[in-house]
């Protein structure tokens, strides 16, 4: 017999709702193994759900072995479980959220771990620039589009400079100021519990910065980072070439840590339109092996989805708190992929 908490939590993890009654809970905790009450659940996710059912989305997104297959360019690839003690250019996966690596990094964001893709980014940002040995005094940082963000706080504690940027006001659409994802000042970006406010006002800068069009003046960092931006540049090509340009911002061997969209149903059918963009795997391994011909260090690319019970549910309309895996315009499965480059030295 399964216990009650971890049944319900099941139940809410995996269907997105309260059990339906202690009936309910009592049948699946007779399930006998969190492998048996997994298949269960999914049983009744596909049942439950409209789009599944109709689409027979869940069946088509099981298996996207186009991951599997190593890029046609020669760039480094690996296909293993992530993780973030190594973390390099990879997927989100529930792997990485349960581990220790990733609780220790939320409790000094002084926040609660939960399967979110959103948090898994700022996680893994932190994860891979901290392997980069770039959070320590005197590192200089520039983040864009850092909305509201806690990450220049928390650079900021350890001792880095940091200048954190977003978009000009003019150019900006009303949902993000909205949403608290757009912040007009450097007042949002302070974290109490983070850092003081002197030594927060001495080392964190602000500026505005359209990510289509870096300004000229910006001096040379050592790191440089952003958090689901650049699918909302206007196309494939723009997020792409923003990645490029963001390289122009840093010192020799300096680093580019980014996160976005990522397709899992198709290597061949996404959406793309004037705001957002989902990146496929012959995208992103186009883009590596652009920056690998023009002489810049890009860090293995690592597309293995997830092995975890988590990490084969896909969240549907309306949203859950907790999702790894979405359903983006009723058609693509997508989750949140970071990626890595290191400027050329010469």
């Amino acid at each position: 017999m399964l216990a009650h908490q971890d049944v319900v939590l099941a139940i809410k993890l995996t269907l997105n709702r309260e059990p339906k009654g202690d009936e309910e809970i009592s049948r699946l905790a007779k399930s006998g193994s969190l492998k048996a009450l997994r298949i269960a659940l999914l049983e009744i996710l596909q049942r439950e759900s409209p789009v599944l059912g109709e689409s027979d989305l869940y069946k088509t997104y099981r298996a996207p072995l186009f991951l599997l297959s190593p890029p046609m360019h020669d760039i480094p690839w690996r296909l293993s479980p992530p993780n973030l003690t190594d973390p390099v250019t990879q997927l989100c996966t529930y792997g990485q959220v349960i581990s220790d690596e990733y609780a220790n990094i939320c409790a000094e964001l002084q926040v609660k771990p939960r399967p979110h893709r959103k948090q898994w980014e700022f996680v893994w940002i932190i994860a891979t620039l901290r392997k980069a040995g770039m959070l320590s005094p005197g590192r200089r940082l520039l983040g864009f589009g850092c909305g509201q963000e806690m990450l220049p706080a928390y650079f900021a504690s350890h001792g880095a400079v940091v200048l954190a940027t977003d978009a000009p006001p003019e150019i900006v659409a009303p949902g993000w100021t909205k949403t608290k994802q757009y912040s007009e000042s450097i007042d949002p970006l302070f974290k109490p519990g983070l850092i003081k406010r002197d030594i927060f006002d001495q080392l964190v800068s602000f500026r505005h910065a359209d990510m289509n069009n870096l300004p000229d003046d910006v001096p040379s960092f050592d790191a440089c980072w952003s958090a689901c931006a650049l699918e909302h540049l206007g196309s494939l090509r723009h997020g792409m070439d923003f990645i490029r340009n963001s390289l122009k911002c840093l010192n020799a061997g300096g680093i580019a840590v980014h996160t976005t969209e990522f397709n899992l149903s198709s290597n061949e059918e996404t959406f793309e339109n004037s705001r957002l963009s989902i990146y496929r795997m012959k995208d992103i391994v186009l883009l590596l092996n652009e920056l690998r011909e023009e002489g810049h260090e890009v860090w293995p690319l690592n597309l293995h989805p997830g092995d975890q019970m988590l990490d084969e549910v896909i969240d549907l309309p309306p949203r859950s708190p907790i999702h790894l895996k979405l359903l983006l315009k009723n058609k693509f499965v997508t989750t949140s992929i970071g990626i890595v480059v290191r400027k050329k030295v010469n």
